[in-house]
């Protein structure tokens, strides 16, 4: 629950010897279970199944029933709800039949029951539903140390990767594959603000001096600093530094892992950097790879009023080199935001019907 799942796991595998020798069958189901949460809270939904199939393969269907609970609830967790209406039914059932507090209160959250017990003996159940009005349920978990409830709260996936970022309490919440990890007050202000362009797409290290330093790029004066910025930035995040990739002339974070950002004043919601940008554009498709930056906006709406638009005129408009204009008209492509006709150099990019 603490999102410490490396450790768990460690743990784990060091008293599995001690419970196998005793041959005590109770115990061996509770450490599948174990296993299976661990894994599942990880994002390895298989694993997670194997652990399941094994606990059921120990139970004792006369005596095991709050186990058999447990291992109902899981199959569930681990199925498609819609697909598995049938292992839902029959565990509404059990659960009613097994009547605690803490069986109770979980039939309330799911507004199966509508009353509700609060009762000291389920601590946890009285956090979850405080958390439901909370105005920052983000720092509310973090307090908490239940950890392992941040990536639905933010919006990631169990065993997804990627980064959170609250600007306003520099809080930066790492999903790393076997981990969560919190770093509080790490990241400088210069920190923050490269990783924001980062984020934005603004990889180019000419596009990131206007942007964060508002000079006029010069690769004598400029490389060494934004180097410097890059490491900082990269030391600061730890194990996710290398989420800050180097690239063809600049550096970009990781488009295998995910970002988020806080809304200021509040964490319940989240915002990408460009997102009041990309919502001013009435074209390209719903979901983007990597936010649009700054030129490919202002390149959509020159092609609305010119028509088209081909490489030499991107890096005349934007002073850029060959290869980011091209790279950034492609990127357009793909998203479905412009078409291409022509070939080689007579390459040009019209407006797509999306």
């Amino acid at each position: 629950m603490r999102g410490q799942f490396d450790k768990a796991e460690t743990i784990l595998e060091k008293i599995t010897s001690n419970i196998f020798s005793t041959e005590n069958r109770r115990q061996e189901i509770q450490l599948n279970l174990r296993f299976a949460e661990n894994y599942y809270l990880c994002g390895k939904k298989a694993h997670a199944w194997n652990y399941v199939r094994a606990a059921r393969r120990c139970l004792n269907y006369e005596v095991d029933k709050s186990f058999e609970l447990q291992i109902c609830g899981f199959e569930l967790k681990l199925f498609n709800e819609e697909t598995a209406s049938d292992l839902k039914t029959l565990l509404i059932d059990k659960m009613r039949d097994f009547n605690t507090i803490v069986n109770h209160n979980i039939l309330s959250r799911k507004k199966i029951i509508d009353e509700t017990l609060f009762n000291r003996e389920d601590l946890f159940h009285d956090f979850l539903v405080s958390l439901a009005n909370e105005s920052k349920p983000i720092d509310a978990i973090i307090e908490s140390g239940y950890w392992s409830l941040l990536p639905e709260n933010i919006g990631f996936k169990y065993g997804e990767t990627g980064l959170y970022l609250d600007t306003e309490q520099n809080t930066v919440i790492l999903f790393l594959e076997k981990r969560i990890e919190i770093l509080k007050g790490k990241l400088t202000p210069l920190d923050i603000k490269l990783l924001l362009s980062l984020t934005s797409g603004i990889n180019d290290k000419s596009e990131m001096i206007q942007q964060i330093w508002e000079y006029e790029y010069d690769p004598l004066r400029h490389d060494n600093v934004i180097y410097s910025a890059v490491r900082s930035l990269r030391r600061a995040l730890g194990e996710a530094g290398g989420w800050i990739e180097t690239i063809e002339n600049g550096y970009r974070y990781s488009l295998d892992r995910k970002f988020k950002i806080s809304k200021k004043g509040s964490n319940k919601e989240n915002l990408n950097p460009n997102h009041e940008l990309l919502n001013s554009v009435k074209l390209g498709v719903e979901t983007l790879i990597n936010p649009l930056n700054y030129r490919q906006l202002k390149a959509l709406d020159y092609i609305k009023t010119a028509e088209y638009l081909d490489v030499l005129t991107y890096q005349k408009k934007f002073s850029v080199s060959e290869a980011t204009a091209s790279r950034d008209l492609r990127y357009l492509k793909k998203c479905g935001f412009v078409i291409s006709i022509g070939k080689a150099r007579a390459t040009k990019y019209l407006l797509g019907n999306t």
